[in-house]
């Protein structure tokens, strides 16, 4: 039998990343099996821009080529504890690798960048990882609510539910009209989405943020309004195509628009136009379970998949994830939804920047 060879390992070496590397880290990203949108470049310069944080986008490189990547952003919260969090504000996150030997490096390196701070590592990837660190958290509150897309917009609406296919006839019985805008039009979005937010009982993300993005990701990223009768905005979503998923992170509408089924035309549309883009997989966001959005997204069919966020400390402390759940602060969520919409939008947006979530 032939003896078998062995590839010699090539020279590895870690760096941070500069914006010149953003074309050639973004090539990776969309060329890598498990690329997805939380790896992109551009999260940097938007959360930069945004919460001022300071993002610590790692890459490795053989002979001058990158072989792995972590983006990661130094989160400091409320109580003080600092995280190195992959990624924050977002689902997924984690190391994109083509060698087990990079992605041992990229993390000994993100551990590294905490240790002094005894911080952590948080990271939004399923996978357990062997770095040599204590393993303190891994968080399955949280699930991604997906659905498979068929070829046409015919079959997609012979596949939802007729219960859904009925909310859906009456948003249009009430003259709701939804249709995808101009990024011009994100003001009126906005407007929607800090008074459900308020509602809700959560600080809402700072104009800016979504502004930068819309600003940073050009087409990749679309906004959608639902329109009543008189032309108000009542509804909206932020959706981003990355390769053959659409996915929506951010969507809203306005409570007393819901008795005439406002969230049912916006996700219709979204639903549709991402069949007619060629889309294999709708992706609409984030939920926790048992939640009324849980339930919503499930009655579309879209299938539940976990969310693991695990946290890696080098010093072994459990630190524990500040997340405003409604069932577990009532009382401080009771208090949010009375304050007025301006006041809770000028807070929120200064708090939004110390929670991950």
């Amino acid at each position: 039998m032939p003896e078998a060879r062995h590839e010699r390992s090539r020279p590895l070496t870690i760096e941070t990343a500069a914006d010149s590397d953003g074309s050639a880290w973004n090539r990776f990203v969309e060329r890598h099996p498990e690329g997805t949108v939380a790896h992109l470049f551009q999260w940097r310069r938007v959360v930069e821009s945004a919460y001022r944080k300071r993002c610590v986008y790692l890459v490795a490189k053989t002979e001058g080529e990158i072989s792995a990547v972590l983006p990661a952003v130094l989160m400091r919260g409320l109580r003080g504890q600092e995280r190195l969090v992959s990624m924050p504000f977002l689902d997924e996150g984690g190391v994109l690798s083509s060698s087990a030997q990079a992605t041992q490096a990229l993390w000994s390196r993100a551990l590294e960048e905490v240790d002094a701070r005894r911080g952590a590592v948080e990271v939004r990837t399923p996978l357990r990882l062997q770095v040599g660190a204590q393993y303190a958290e891994s968080s399955t509150r949280r699930f991604r609510l997906v659905l498979a897309l068929p070829e046409s917009s015919e079959e997609l609406w012979s596949a939802i539910s007729s219960k859904v296919r009925n909310h859906v006839r009456k948003s249009r019985k009430e003259e709701l009209t939804t249709s995808r805008v101009a990024a011009s039009e994100l003001p009126r979005f906005y407007e929607v989405f800090a008074r459900n937010m308020r509602d809700l009982g959560s600080p809402v993300h700072s104009y800016r943020f979504l502004a930068e993005i819309f600003a940073q990701f050009g087409d990749q990223v679309r906004l959608y309004l639902t329109s009543g009768r008189d032309g108000g905005a009542v509804a909206g979503a932020i959706a981003f195509k990355f390769r053959h998923t659409v996915a929506v992170p951010w969507a809203s509408s306005l409570r007393s628009s819901r008795q005439v089924r406002s969230n049912y035309s916006l996700y219709w549309q979204a639903l549709e136009d991402a069949v007619v883009e060629g889309a294999s997989l709708f992706d609409f966001g984030r939920s926790t379970e048992d939640t009324g959005t849980f339930r919503f997204k499930q009655q579309w069919g879209a299938k539940a998949v976990p969310l693991h966020w695990q946290t890696y400390s080098p010093q072994g402390e459990r630190l524990e994830e500040v997340f405003v759940d409604p069932r577990r602060h009532s009382r401080l969520v009771a208090l949010w939804r009375k304050l007025p919409v301006p006041i809770a939008t000028r807070l929120g947006s200064r708090i939004r920047g110390y929670l991950s979530n």
